[in-house]
């Protein structure tokens, strides 16, 4: 939270059990009393559906957030993912495939946000460059 000037959102992942509910409830009142945060926060739910999780609605309701995404359990494919070291998101799984819809939609707005910048820098560099030109070439 020390850079959070830098980042357009937070993305919050609590998984569906109810101690890690209530961790994130705690986390969500200290990101709450601070303006610049509240409204960069962003819900995805981790491991959801699994087997004996809390329904969304509940999670929804509880953390006062609705989910930009879920991402699907599938503990198999990800903790060998992990224990080898390599990645996932290549293999065909509902898990992978909602990772890179997930990436995909937070990448959207950003590269937008940098093409515009690209788009107003230019012209200045070109004035400046313009202009440098024109003093070293001018007789005196």
């Amino acid at each position: 939270l020390g850079r959070r000037g830098v980042s357009s959102g937070l993305l919050v992942v609590p998984t569906p059990e109810a101690p890690a509910l209530g961790s994130t409830r705690r986390f969500l009142d200290y990101i709450r009393e601070r303006p610049d945060l509240r409204a960069k926060v962003q819900l995805v739910v981790n491991r959801y559906p699994c087997k004996n999780s809390v329904d969304i609605s509940e999670v929804e309701r509880s953390l006062g957030l609705k989910a930009v995404s879920t991402i699907p359990s599938d503990g198999r494919l990800v903790t060998t993912a992990v224990n080898e070291g390599v990645g996932f998101l290549s293999t065909k799984s509902a898990a992978s495939a909602s990772m890179s819809q997930l990436a995909a939609g937070l990448a959207q707005p950003r590269l937008l946000r940098l093409q515009r910048s690209d788009h107003k820098e230019t012209p200045t560099a070109e004035t400046a460059q313009g202009k440098a030109r024109r003093q070293t070439h001018q007789p005196t």
